[in-house]
């Protein structure tokens, strides 16, 4: 597959969330490429600057990506005040930052541009 031919259908700012959408893109032998999924897991604090996993598909099977991944269940769990004071404490203790989560999909149809 060509860099000219793959279409970005979403992005992954969390592990779990990440590996989930491409363990069902796969399922449905979708190709897909998920490009500094081995960063993130590695070095969480760098989510938000690597702007998260993108997940490309071939420009063909986009449509039917973003199908299988809006018909994901996925209930954001929103953190007790408990859980926010934890990490807020964290974040100035230690210098750790929360972990990045969500899922987020590319909702308008993707232009490809050809390099040649």
């Amino acid at each position: 597959m060509r860099p000219s031919d793959s279409t970005v259908v979403g992005w992954g700012y969390g592990v779990p969330e990440t590996a989930l959408a491409v363990a069902a893109l796969e399922a449905a032998d979708i190709v897909v490429t998920a490009q500094t999924r081995q960063m993130m897991s590695v070095a969480l604090q760098y989510g938000h600057a690597l702007q998260g996993v993108s997940l490309s598909v071939p420009s063909s099977l986009a449509e039917e990506a973003r199908a299988i991944l809006a018909a994901m269940p996925y209930e954001e769990q929103r953190p007790t005040w408990r859980r926010r004071l934890l990490l807020i404490g964290l974040f100035f203790a230690l210098g750790v930052v929360p972990p990045p989560r969500g899922l987020f999909l590319r909702e308008e149809r993707a232009v490809a541009v050809s390099l040649h």
